[in-house]
């Protein structure tokens, strides 16, 4: 899989190929401990999905996914799979990236793998700035580790019932739940108790910035305001596709 996502990265204009790079950025502080541990599998194939049941005899029918009738993989779950969940999270991830005046590129798997060398090297010709190279860490690690956790509970705690899928309200519900809980970790993350180890507060209110509900009617540094409750827009469930929404300067 390295082998894979290395040649992905060397043909993206500057990015950093090397495989020292792609560890370094699965231990990025961006990302959460089980996230990591998500991706970390990823690489090394170590879920138990698609092929590795096609070595366990008798349990041959696991390797294919049920709602597509295709052999089941990382990236089938991820990115191809019919069942509801993947790609209304990546609708709403990709409705929030659009907020950020910035081009949604359709993701591969390794794009998702090599989290960290590729949220460099997101603007054609140029440097990703930092705090847009961050938003789209969270944003892309939350909502791939969003999507298994919701195939998990779809293909195993529902295993009873072949038939059950979520709702797509629950999807979003439980997307925006998601981000919530990451935005409050930053606001949290930046105080002062935290000494050295604390978040810079700009770089967490630039990181968040067009996507907060009513950012225009709460201070601007809303990381320390604690009796006003700062969340994530709910209009991004129903944001327009890109090309029909003007994002604002």
């Amino acid at each position: 899989m390295i082998t894979a996502i290395r040649g992905h990265l060397r043909l993206i204009p500057d990015a950093e190929s090397d495989e020292q790079d792609i560890w370094r950025g699965l231990r990025h502080k961006d990302l959460r401990r089980p996230v990591v541990d998500f991706l970390w599998k990823g690489i090394h194939r170590a879920h138990r999905i698609g092929q590795f049941w096609l070595k366990i005899p008798g349990h041959e029918d696991r390797a294919v996914c049920e709602w597509c009738n295709e052999q089941d993989s990382l990236e089938h779950i991820l990115l191809q799979c019919s069942a509801v969940g993947q790609s209304t999270v990546w609708d709403l991830a990709k409705a929030a990236w659009n907020r950020k005046n910035s081009s949604w590129v359709p993701l591969k798997l390794h794009d998702l793998l090599a989290i960290g060398p590729r949220s460099r090297v997101l603007m054609p010709g140029k440097p990703t700035a930092g705090h847009l190279a961050r938003f789209w860490r969270i944003l892309i690690s939350e909502s791939a580790y969003l999507i298994w956790k919701l195939r998990c509970e779809r293909v195993i705690g529902r295993s009873e019932d072949n038939h059950w899928q979520h709702k797509t309200a629950n999807v979003r519900a439980c997307w925006l739940s998601t981000m919530n809980s990451r935005l409050r970790q930053d606001a949290t993350g930046t105080s002062h108790k935290f000494g050295r180890l604390a978040l810079e507060k700009n770089l967490v209110i630039k990181t968040w910035e067009y996507v907060i509900k009513g950012e225009d009617m709460i201070s601007t540094d809303w990381t320390s305001q604690k009796r006003v409750l700062v969340g994530i827009d709910p209009e991004l469930a129903r944001e327009p596709e890109p090309g029909d929404h003007r994002v604002p300067h």
